[in-house]
């Protein structure tokens, strides 16, 4: 998973949402990072997209 960096505020679904994008693998989202400098961004493995993910999307999918 690529998440954009940054801070906002607001609801996940108006903040968040539009900044997290789903790859097969590390490397294509490297690649993509690659080549889209303009956007702020890092590469997380799954267990840190879940951990990071929880908090904000947890209440919204019962977890």
């Amino acid at each position: 998973m690529l998440a954009l960096t940054g801070s906002s505020v607001g609801p996940a679904v108006d903040v968040r949402c539009s900044s997290l994008t789903f790859f097969a693998d590390p490397d294509t989202a490297r690649s993509w990072a690659e080549d889209h400098p303009e956007a702020r961004s890092e590469v997380l493995a799954q267990e840190q997209a879940e951990v990071l993910g929880r908090p904000v999307f947890g209440p919204q999918m019962g977890v």
